[in-house]
Formats: C-alpha cells, structure tokens, sequence
C-alpha cells in the first residue's frame, strides 16, 4: 500500500499548478474536475499523541496531485478575537488501491496545543479546494475536570439518504451527542461486512453521518478512539493475515503511526484516565498482545481511571460462554485485568446491553473488573443468555454514556429515544 511523507515548499505548490495547467493545454481531464477531486469528502479526528496537546485531522480525496496541509487557530472562550491561522504541510497521504475510485486518505497532525482549548481548522491540498472550517477541543489536563465519552459498536447504518426515522444507528448518535462528549470510544464493527468492495458506499455513508450529527453543542467535531472488530476484516480467518487483514480500517483510521499497523495501542486523557485498546483475535492473537498489556498497565499504574476497550467479550451476553475468544480473552487477558486492577472493560459483538457483576478469576467479587457492553449500537439485537455473572441484561439497542473524574466514573445506557435503561453505580 503506497504512501509518501514529505514537506509541500511553495516550490512545490507553483509546480503541481502548472503541472494541471499544462494538462488542461494537452487536452487532458478539465483543471476544473481535478480540482473538485481534491477537495475533502469527509473530515474526522483521531489521536495518535497527547490528547491534550495534539490533534489528528483525516480526510479523504477522490485524487491527489499535491500533499495535504492543515490550517488551525486558536478560539479563546473568553470571547477574545481568534489567533491568526497556522498551516501544517506536513502529512500523510495514502491511496486505498482497493477501494473502486482509488481515492486517498490524508491524515495531517496538529501538535504543540493547549489544554482544554477550542480550535478551528480547515484541511486540504495544495492543488484542491479546501474543506469548510470545522473546530475541535482538546482533553483537559486540570486534575479536576470530568472526562465525558460515549461508547458503543456494532452499527448498522441504512442506505445512503434514509431518513432518520428510519435508522436506529442514526437516531443513536442523535441523542448520543446531546452528552457533548469529548470523545467517542468505539468497539468496531462500524460496517458489514470489512472491506468488501460493494460495501464501499456503505463505508461512505457512516463517515459522512458521523461528520453530520456528531457535533457538539460547541460545534466541535467529536474525535474518535476505536478498537478493531471482526466486520472490519477482509477475511473470515482470525489473524491469520495479521495487519494486511484488516487494511481498510487501518487506512481509515489514522491512531499510530503508518508504518506500526498496530490495532492495540494505549490512549490517555487527563491526569484521571488511561484505556487500553486491545485486539480481540483479529489482526493479532490474544497471546502477542499480554507481555504488552502488563507493561502498559505497569507504567500508566499511576492512573485513576483504568479501562479498556476490545471486540470480543471475555463476559458475553448472548454467546456460548466457551466461545473461542471469550476462553483465550479469560484465560490471557483476565489475569493481567486482575493483578494491576483494571476498573472496567467495555464489550461489544453481543448485540445486547449488559453490565456484570465486578469478576476476578471468573467468580464475582467487589474488588474485580466491571464488564459493559455489549454492542448494538444499531444492529440488529439478540435476546441475553442467563449467565451467573450478569447482573443486568436486556436486548435493546443503547449506546454508554460514561462520566469520569478523580474520585471514579459512572455509566448510563441510553436508547435511541434517549430514554435511561440501566445506570452504574
């Protein structure tokens, strides 16, 4: 998969202008088509650094004659006149070869920010029409601040232009937005099936939905964190084709660096928050990721809010309790959750909502691992199994709106008519 990282001088600029100009004279494509191409199709926000300090900005292009940059500024809260823009052109751009148009995917980082502080920018190609201006905020650093996310996976956006009465997913994120969150951590099958080919207007849909509805009350787009699910593989074998197996969704989504192909990786945000986001047998086995987790979990001990976020539940709801990855998740992961104290574990894959008791060694016990999920934020639901360790289950469509400070969090399952379905504590 083809990809460049270079500086764009105005050298260059000067040169990919004339370079469309003399296209036109040749009789080639209209400069008029080659610029729209380049214009941004869809905008979104991940991290791949400081959540506090630093911003990822991703967008897509149908074409490419020039690299992306990224135009940012400061917008005070107090109402004080906004900075001047500063413009990045240092950034990645990499062409989806499979994907039918071949288009490309551009990710430009924004570092250097301040804390807890609102900024506007707009991104684009040299030789292209700029996005509209969007703004962002970053984490807060004060010890003192809640962090408010949403989480949820599995969705099951309808085709293109359906009205919102008629997709969950939809009215999902509608009332999911209404939290102002500042982050949404989402737990992977975001469209069925992977990257197949027929499904590219699909995965056209759910960006420019995202884009759509999920703005804050602020008008900040909301970043994303998210961990890889099964849907999101281009095969039915289970890491066996390692990172290439999952190459759509590591194109998408920019959240380490390119030459990594990682799909496990630790985020923080603030002083209060760490999550650990794992791969549940997709690109990687459950075994290549232990060692890790035990490093991670021992270097961010520090932090008072310990979570993670995976596909596959270790605690399902509504599969076989000895399904392959619930065994190697308990048998690996629970150990390693029990010895440095993880706080809670989000799930998804079941297609229901549920919260378990706390578990530890796989036997209920107030000191353990609270697990939520599980999925089913738009897809089709399945009724909940009886399991000993849940605590509470039920087959609804939800999105989790979860709360966190220094002194612990709180965890609300909410519908698509925004109604309360289940709180923790």
């Amino acid at each position: 998969m083809p990809f460049h990282k270079t500086r764009v001088s105005r050298k260059r600029a000067i040169a990919c202008v004339f370079t469309i100009n003399l296209l036109a004279l040749l009789g080639c494509p209209d400069p008029g088509d080659i610029i729209q191409d380049q214009q941004p199709l869809f905008v979104y926000l991940t991290w791949q650094g400081d959540t506090s300090t630093t911003m990822m900005v991703n967008f897509q292009t149908k074409d490419s004659f020039s690299l992306p940059f990224v135009q940012y500024r400061h917008i005070p809260d107090n109402g004080d006149p906004p900075e001047d823009f500063t413009r990045i052109d240092d950034g990645l751009g990499l062409q989806l070869n499979q994907h039918e148009d071949k288009r490309w995917v551009h990710s430009v980082e924004i570092t250097g920010l301040q804390a807890g502080q609102r900024y506007e920018f707009r991104a684009g190609l040299d030789t292209g029409l700029p996005s509209r201006d969007y703004l962002f905020r970053t984490i807060s650093d004060e010890p003192d601040a809640a962090i408010r996310f949403i989480n949820g996976g599995d969705m099951d956006l309808e085709d293109t232009g359906t009205d919102i009465d008629d997709d969950h997913t939809k009215q999902l994120m509608s009332q999911a937005i209404k939290d102002d969150p500042h982050f949404a951590l989402l737990g992977g099958d975001l469209v069925y099936e992977g990257g197949s080919e027929e499904l590219e207007e699909k995965w056209d849909n759910w960006f420019l939905t995202w884009q759509e509805i999920m703005v804050t009350s602020e008008d900040c787009l909301v970043p994303m964190v998210l961990a890889v699910g099964d849907h999101e593989m281009d095969s039915d074998d289970p890491y066996d084709d390692g990172p290439e197996g999952v190459e759509f969704f590591l194109d998408f989504f920019t959240q380490r660096r390119v030459n990594q192909k990682l799909t496990y990786f630790t985020q923080t945000f603030g002083p209060n928050l760490v999550v650990y986001v794992l791969d549940s047998g997709n690109a990687y086995s459950h075994a290549e990721q232990v060692q890790w987790l035990q490093e991670e979990m021992t270097n961010h001990a520090d932090f008072p809010n310990q979570f993670a976020a995976y596909h596959h539940p270790l605690y399902p709801s509504a599969k076989d309790f000895d399904n392959e990855w619930a065994e190697l998740g308990r048998e690996l992961w629970g150990p390693v959750f029990d010895e440095f104290g993880l706080d809670t574990a989000f799930e998804h894959d079941a297609h229901t909502l549920k919260q378990t008791f706390r578990m530890r060694g796989e036997i209920v016990d107030p000191t353990g691992t609270l697990y939520l999920g599980d999925g089913a934020f738009g897809r089709k639901t399945r009724e909940p199994d009886e399991h000993e360790y849940l605590e509470f289950a039920e087959e609804v469509k939800h999105y989790w709106s979860v709360s966190v400070n220094e002194l612990g969090a709180t965890y609300t399952g909410v519908d698509r008519k925004g109604r309360v379905i289940h709180q923790y504590p």
